[in-house]
């Protein structure tokens, strides 16, 4: 019989509060660590690029003195064009390797974070991997034979990002290029049907290298890792390898997988959901086969179907994903313009657009960075040769307080901003000039460019020799964020009624959260850094019918205008009529191929700041 009970109890809320914090601690103390690495490995590729440029920059100079003391007949000035032209090729090498570098560290964070969205557009299988191969070939060495499995052109359509694919293919290419010293390399695309709408895509390459240890396979995909039995040649120089290739493959193969076949958190394994394809879909892949990532296979055996003899043990590295059949109308688009740039800009609407300046064109390049300006200034000095009809004047900004004053002063039809800029340099540079002596002559307030290809050079050469003398800096100028100056510049063109004016966030690193700011106040659209004359152009084409709407572009009959009927009126381009046959089947093809991923601008970004609760209010007031 029971005849009491003795209890012990112990209030644990502290220990367990205690351990909590602990592991709060451990988590963060492993994030600490891993963006420390990430910061590392990126300093690391800075200051090598930056310390080969420096060393190419001394050997340029070196090759001057040495021309210009060598008085042998002239010979060392006869020979200087084509030294300068060597360093200067291995300069452009190393930084674009450098650009190459970061872009993929940038789309690495992108995908890991998952603000990535690719395209949704029409690809020939056979011709983009015959595209890969002809970019990667020269990377290969002589004793190598690089070839290809693959659909012939013009056989094969599915719909996925095809900057994406290309760039998966060429870092696997790369990546065997590197290891692959004797025997061959494979280019494999394969597929098979999934369903009525979707195909199982093998796509992959095969080399005949060293191979990868079952062991070390999943380490070979994690970023800033590279393979032990990396030659020796690719160690050495500006252009080492930086062991982010095969994770940014990865992750890419998740990226462009089906997307109601996304993989867990964990990143690695999905389960395909019934009724996504065919039932006998999930046959075809197999049990063991749904993981939508980079797939390793090494060693391979002689009787492996993509064993490549003469070599070593070998590696397969593939993805097997489905991807969907492109429809036969969108093919009959593609095959019709298959480039995709072409000079009409379709808006699968009711009209097309071509894009064709004329008349003088205002602009302004805010950067607090002199060589980002005379990047900005190059694309525009591009754009008077291609097109004769337009002269540009170029004007520069070094902060957002300074644009602001500018855009007040002077009547501009497009502004690039950049989005960090310096207090101190604006400082230090109103210090220099106070201590200087200003040059003698008259300063250019802007650079002109028009049709002359070398008075074009000449007169930006000028300016920028000398455009800190004509910038108009004042104390706390560079505190303004970019976009913290596009909201002021949208108020004060609305506060004014000045003319609607185009605004370009100009950035590297272009996040979904900041795509969001910059539409929120305003911006036109973004251009990444460094920018191409391409990215500028297929902007403006791409949202001609946007601008329309927005009220930044008027029309004349079926011209395309800013400021039309002043004497600041810009020809933009021409907008035509185009057939429809079945608007409803156009509609619907643009929501399969076209949709919010597409980027660019948005209806949101009209020109002015994004409206208040009154304003919302009173306008749909107005509306009823």
């Amino acid at each position: 019989k029971v005849i009491g009970v003795v209890g012990i109890g112990q209030d644990i809320t502290d220990a367990r509060a205690k351990r909590d914090a602990e592991m709060k601690q451990r988590a963060a103390e492993a994030a600490t660590a891993a963006q420390a690495t990430i910061s590392a490995h990126v300093y690391h590729e800075i200051r090598n690029v930056v310390g080969s440029v420096l060393a190419l920059a001394d050997r340029a100079m070196e090759a001057v003195d040495l021309a210009l003391i060598e008085d042998d007949d002239e010979l060392g000035l006869k020979e200087l064009p084509a030294r300068v032209q060597e360093l200067t090729d291995h300069q452009r090498l190393v930084c674009q390797h450098a650009v190459d570098t970061l872009n993929d560290m940038l789309d690495v964070a992108k995908m890991e974070n998952g603000t990535y969205t690719p395209k949704h557009e029409v690809i020939d299988l056979g011709d983009l991997c015959r595209k890969a191969s002809a970019l990667q070939s020269p990377r290969m060495r002589a004793s190598v034979n690089l070839e290809l499995n693959v659909p012939s052109p013009d056989s094969l359509y599915v719909i996925s990002d095809s900057v994406l694919l290309l760039q998966y293919l060429s870092n696997l290419l790369s990546n065997a290029a590197k290891f692959t010293a004797s025997g061959g390399v494979i280019l494999v695309c394969s597929v098979r049907e999934a369903g009525p709408n979707w195909l199982e895509v093998t796509l992959g390459v095969s080399d005949s290298g060293p191979g990868i240890p079952p062991d070390a396979q999943r380490h070979v995909l994690r970023a800033f890792t590279t393979g032990d039995a990396l030659p020796q040649e690719d160690r050495i120089g500006g252009t080492k390898s930086t062991g982010i290739g095969l994770r940014l493959a990865d992750l890419i193969a998740h990226t462009i997988a089906e997307p109601s076949m996304k993989p867990h958190q964990d990143g690695s394994v999905v389960t395909m959901p019934e009724g996504t394809l065919s039932e006998n879909s999930l046959g075809l892949f197999g049990p063991g086969n749904k993981s939508t990532g980079l797939r390793i296979e090494s060693p391979l055996n002689t009787n492996h179907e993509n064993h490549v003899p003469n070599g070593g043990p070998g590696t397969f590295i593939y993805f097997q994903n489905a991807l969907q059949r492109a429809p036969k109308d969108a093919i009959a688009r593609h095959r019709a313009n298959p480039s995709g740039e072409s000079p009409q800009e379709i808006d699968f609407g009711a009209y097309t657009y071509e894009l064709k300046f004329k008349g003088t064109m205002k602009v302004l390049a805010i950067d607090d960075q002199r060589t980002m300006r005379q990047m900005v200034a190059m694309i525009y000095q591009k754009i008077a040769l291609e097109y004769p009809g337009v002269t540009i004047d170029c004007y520069t900004a070094l902060s957002g307080e300074q644009a602001l004053r500018m855009c007040k002063k002077h009547r501009f039809h497009v502004v690039t901003m950049d989005q960090q800029m310096s207090s101190e340099y604006c400082r230090s540079l109103m210090e220099e000039i106070t201590n200087s002596e200003r040059p003698i002559g008259v300063i250019p307030e802007f650079v002109r460019f028009g049709p002359d290809k070398i008075m074009n050079a000449r007169n930006r050469q000028a300016y920028f020799k000398q455009d800190k003398w004509i910038q108009d800096i004042q104390p706390g100028d560079g505190s303004l964020l970019g976009h913290e100056a596009i909201l002021k510049i949208r108020q004060q063109f609305q506060d004014e009624n000045l003319p609607p004016v185009l605004i370009f966030n100009l950035t590297g690193n272009l996040l979904e959260a900041d795509r969001l700011m910059f539409l929120e106040v305003g911006s036109s659209g973004m251009l990444p850094k460094p920018t191409k004359l391409e990215d500028f152009l297929n902007l403006m084409k791409k949202n001609m019918g946007l601008y329309i709407n927005q009220g930044m572009f008027q029309l004349s009959e079926n011209r395309v205008l800013m400021d039309a009927g002043t004497e600041n009126e810009l020809h933009i381009g021409t907008r035509y009529l185009r057939e429809v046959e079945n608007s409803e089947a156009v509609a619907v093809e643009r929501q399969k191929l076209v949709g919010p991923w597409a980027g660019g601008a948005t209806q949101r970004s009209a020109g002015a700041p994004h409206p208040t609760k009154q304003q919302q209010s009173n306008a749909v007031g107005d509306h009823s």
